[in-house]
């Protein structure tokens, strides 16, 4: 087994812990915010875990509509958890074009334009989450901030590796892993 395999199951087991971890949260039925967080994780580590046999064209494609559901439900949790109506529609819709995308590029071999856009639709779901836990969510807490922070971090990571491609391309030619560091599961 290689390090990216090793590393690959590692992060597929801690997303599966957090989804056993979201099963003891309770919420309102009313809300169902935690189930779009359950599933979010869960898409997550099936990602992580189809990112094991990367020589398969098909369970490579199906790693990244998996790792762009992750961000289109994590987009979906921010909208119910702060109390707004899920645009579903528009959701659904730039996932399909999100998950194809990149899912055409990684086959292709392609993998920096794969990762361009990648940085243009994680900012399209991300940007929204931050700004709805920091200012559209009433009684936001400590933990609300740091969410809405961790993902304005990932969205700049996102973009100082566009740049990073952009200037310096042959710092993606040691592993695909390298990426995954840097973004984990997109």
């Amino acid at each position: 087994m290689t390090t990216e395999q090793v590393y690959a199951i590692g992060m597929a087991l801690v997303n599966a812990v957090i989804v056993l971890a979201c099963l003891r949260i309770r919420e309102p039925r009313s809300v169902g915010a935690v189930q779009l967080l359950r599933w979010a994780f869960a898409a997550m580590a099936v990602s992580w875990a189809l990112f094991l046999v990367p020589s398969q064209p098909l369970f490579f494609a199906v790693g990244f509509f998996a790792s762009a559901a992750y961000l289109w439900l994590m987009a979906a949790f921010a909208f119910r958890r702060s109390g707004r109506p899920i645009p579903w529609v528009w959701i659904l819709l730039v996932y399909a074009a999100h998950a194809s995308i990149t899912a055409f590029f990684a086959v292709q071999g392609n993998v920096p334009a794969g990762l361009h856009a990648t940085t243009v639709f994680a900012s399209l779901a991300l940007l929204p989450v931050a700004y709805l836990f920091l200012a559209v969510k009433p009684n936001r807490t400590v933990s609300d901030i740091a969410f809405a922070a961790a993902h304005l971090a990932l969205v700049i990571v996102a973009a100082v590796r566009t740049v990073l491609l952009l200037v310096a391309p042959q710092w993606l030619e040691g592993s695909i892993m390298v990426s995954q560091v840097l973004w984990p599961g997109v």
